[in-house]
């Protein structure tokens, strides 16, 4: 064994790979082109190619069809794209409720201009996030690989709930994210830019 390779297992500290995505615990594999890396460890690129030979075998998560008779056999996640379109569906109502549920499962305005003492809107559609740290656009652009910048756009409305969710999940006590209703949201808002505008005295 090299010295460079006895002195990182001695001393894991002195390794200056990056860390592996997936376990957060392991160095990252060494690409082919010289000092780049993959984004896993070699035990977790080889769990991940397990599970997905084994995903490949499963059938359709929606209608069940078996994989052989698909219209597209390839390596997607459902059978064909109407399949496709009720699988984020699905996953986008989840979300959205686990959001909301997280937040409190009703609008949480205890007065505003639209009305006086706590609000008593609690049905889903009805609900929206508010942002009181005004850091949507950066919870929304952040990723698991990619930092908080906000530059990133999103392509499905699903990323963004999945995104909301990750985003307490990991900063429960300082998010800043509050489920209000259609109104008390407006009203709050526009209260919250009145108070940042800076005051024209003489």
């Amino acid at each position: 064994m090299a010295a460079a390779d006895t002195g990182q297992a001695l001393f894991p500290f002195l390794d200056r790979r990056p860390l592996c995505s997936g376990c957060q615990v392991r160095s990252a594999r060494p690409h082919f082109i010289p000092g780049l890396y993959y984004k896993t460890c070699a035990r977790c690129a080889r769990r991940k190619g397990h599970s997905q030979r084994g995903a490949r075998k499963k059938p359709c998560p929606i209608c069940l069809k078996p994989r052989a008779l698909w219209e597209n056999n390839s390596d997607r996640a459902t059978c064909s794209t109407a399949c496709d379109t009720k699988r984020n569906r699905r996953n986008y109502t989840r979300q959205k409720a686990a959001v909301f549920h997280a937040l409190g499962d009703r609008c949480t305005c205890d007065g505003c201009t639209w009305h006086g003492g706590p609000c008593v809107v609690d049905c889903l559609e009805l609900l929206e996030v508010d942002h009181s740290h005004d850091n949507g656009h950066v919870i929304r652009g952040a990723t698991r690989t990619t930092p908080r910048t906000g530059q990133r756009k999103l392509r499905t409305c699903t990323a963004r709930w999945s995104r909301y969710l990750r985003e307490i999940r990991s900063n429960p006590d300082g998010h800043g994210l509050l489920a209000r209703c259609a109104n008390c949201h407006r009203a709050v808002t526009v209260r919250r830019r009145l108070d940042r505008r800076p005051s024209q005295g003489a």
